[in-house]
């Protein structure tokens, strides 16, 4: 039995996946900007995202009433080759979201807890639950900074936790990520995965039929979701 709740979206190509993915967050976002006055995206970097961030970068909304933040982030300078801020910054803030507010993860600080302790500072201003959250997924099932064999996995799953942003030592990549924990990102209003690849997909469908949270990180999500995830998906 199946134990999550997905809307899949099957596109023809990469590109058209990115293009339905956008509007769709477009979409969401105007709407909370036309009921609150404003909204919050949390997205997360990879090769999977960026295309969504080239098309959603020239949406027609009113930008300057959004901020943007990152689900996950290497604990580096934005100068540095594995900053995902720089990339998110090269990627999604041009052209017309040029002009939305970003709130990184990265500060400058003597440890990776103190560096996590100012971020979730920060992220605790925003206003929640986000109106949108950009999941990202590996053909191993891990997602959002929730890597099988990073040293907070556990806390950063815990569905009653209150820490907002855990530091999070990687032991396969040797890097220390700056990572947003399950509840802020399961109670966002919608949650977007877009993803490509015939085993991406596999691994989708198999965290979807049960099993250990730990073994397939995206599974935590899939459960604790507030609404169900929407999947932008193409070969």
């Amino acid at each position: 039995m199946c134990l999550a709740y997905t809307n899949r979206h099957y596109c023809d190509n990469r590109a058209a996946a990115a293009e339905k993915c956008a509007l769709r967050l477009a979409a969401e976002l105007s709407l909370a900007i036309h009921e609150r006055g404003r909204a919050v995206m949390a997205v997360a970097v990879s090769a999977d995202t960026q295309p969504v961030f080239t098309v959603l970068s020239q949406a027609d909304i009113p930008w300057e009433f959004v901020t943007l933040s990152l689900i996950d982030d290497c604990c580096v300078p934005p100068s540095a080759p594995l900053s995902r801020e720089r990339l998110a910054r090269a990627g999604l803030l041009q052209n017309r979201a040029a002009a939305a507010r970003f709130v990184g993860l990265y500060v400058a600080a003597r440890t990776s807890e103190l560096a996590a302790f100012s971020a979730a500072a920060r992220i605790n201003r925003l206003s929640r639950p986000f109106d949108c959250v950009m999941l990202d997924m590996d053909i191993q099932g891990q997602t959002a900074g929730f890597f099988k064999d990073s040293s907070r996995l556990s806390a950063a799953l815990d569905k009653a936790g209150r820490a907002l942003v855990l530091p999070n030592y990687v032991k396969s990549s040797g890097e220390t990520h700056l990572t947003m924990t399950l509840p802020v990102l399961a109670e966002a209003g919608l949650l977007v995965l877009p993803l490509s690849g015939r085993e991406k997909l596999a691994a989708l469908e198999k965290a979807e039929q049960g099993g250990a949270a730990q073994d397939m990180p995206v599974r935590a999500l899939l459960r604790a979701a507030r609404q169900p995830i929407e999947i932008y998906y193409a070969v």
